[in-house]
């Protein structure tokens, strides 16, 4: 275990707990950039994590880690979160760092928790996750908006295989040969969830490409009492402080390929044996990809 991941000590003060307010959901098929996601809207001045797993436990995923554990205690300073249920780690505090310069957000406008989830961990049920979600918001009184992450379902599919072979625990219920028929379930439970629950779509591409573009976007929408200014000078730092911690800004996939080497060529091979063996998955995971790309408000333009 990472040192910097430990048991919660049963008397850890849960005053969160009891201190309500509005959510941000980010719900993302796996492999889409949902971390890079999370750290970037959570850059902005009214979104903060919650240190207790509350959203995780009402919606009963207490085996699931909120943050990959991966990266968690990776940072020598940050902020101690549970983890998943019962285990304590640190993740990046990106409200810490001291060169951020965001005008302070107006006197009552209101806050938000995040928490980002996958459509597997519900299996990809959008009928189970709105009924969750509805009887969380009853319960406890706080509403609960989505934000969804799309990547391109080809690069999703090659990026579980390679991170699968890499990582010999992580997803090791997953046969190689079932990844196309899950991207292809998470983005039907993605489409499905959006007509129960709008909110906004960030495509990996157009945040790769235009990241503070993408970012205000997301936050003029969960914010739109909040001047813009305010929503575009969050979305610049928030890139420029996400994008610095990862290689390639923004791609997960390089940092691990640096650390695990793999054969290129024997993984290219795999990919196209996946992609063969499931044309009609694969297209069907094109369609509704393109379809979740049509539903974005207003596309954002690549940067010249």
């Amino acid at each position: 275990m990472n040192e910097r991941i430990k048991p919660i000590e049963a008397n850890d003060a849960m005053a969160e707990e009891r201190r309500g307010g509005r959510w941000v959901l980010i719900m993302a098929p796996p492999r889409t950039g949902s971390t890079w996601l999370f750290d970037a809207i959570r850059c902005h001045p009214l979104v903060r994590v919650r240190r207790e797993a509350t959203l995780f436990r009402s919606l009963g995923l207490e085996k699931f880690n909120r943050y990959p554990r991966d990266l968690a205690g990776v940072a020598p300073e940050g902020m101690e979160i549970e983890l998943r249920c019962g285990v304590m780690a640190t993740i990046p505090d990106f409200h810490a760092d001291d060169t951020l310069e965001t005008p302070a957000p107006p006197t009552g406008a209101a806050a938000r928790w995040i928490e980002k989830a996958h459509p597997g961990m519900f299996d990809c049920d959008a009928g189970r996750i709105d009924e969750a979600l509805a009887r969380f918001e009853r319960e406890r009184g706080e509403p609960v908006d989505l934000v969804y992450r799309v990547r391109d379902p080809i690069e999703t599919i090659a990026s579980i295989l390679g991170y699968k072979r890499r990582s010999e625990t992580w997803y090791n219920f997953l046969p190689e040969r079932r990844i196309c028929a899950l991207v292809e379930s998470s983005l039907a439970c993605t489409m499905e969830l959006r007509e129960r629950r709008p909110g906004a779509v960030v495509d990996y591409a157009e945040h790769k490409e235009n990241g503070a573009a993408a970012l205000a976007r997301v936050f003029e929408r969960l914010w739109p009492e909040v001047d813009s200014t305010l929503h575009s000078v969050a979305a610049t730092q928030a890139d420029r402080l996400t994008s610095r911690r990862r290689p390639s800004g923004g791609s997960a996939d390089d940092f691990f390929a640096m650390r695990n080497p793999a054969s290129e060529e024997e993984e290219a091979e795999a990919l196209q044996s996946l992609l063969d063996a499931d044309r009609e998955l694969v297209d069907s995971c094109r369609e509704r990809y393109a379809s979740l790309l049509g539903a974005r408000e207003t596309p954002v333009e690549s940067t010249p």
